[in-house]
C-alpha cells in the first residue's frame, strides 16, 4: 500500500499547478483517499508559498 500511495500522492503533486485542484486529484483518485491526500498536502504546503494555500 506504501508504494502504490506515495505514487498516487506525487501523481497529484506533479500533476496540478493548484494546492486546491491537486488535493482535489489526490482525493478522486480513490482506495486509501485520507492517506493519500495527507502525503500530497505535505509536499504541497511544502513546496506552495503560504499565500497560495486556501484559506477555506
Amino acid at each position: 500500500y506504501i508504494v502504490k500511495t506515495l505514487e498516487a500522492a506525487l501523481w497529484a503533486f506533479w500533476k496540478s499547478n493548484d494546492f486546491r485542484y491537486g488535493a482535489l486529484d489526490a482525493v478522486n483518485l480513490g482506495n486509501d483517499t485520507d492517506t493519500t491526500a495527507a502525503i500530497y498536502g505535505q509536499l504541497a504546503g511544502a513546496y506552495y508559498d503560504y499565500d497560495q494555500l486556501p484559506q477555506d
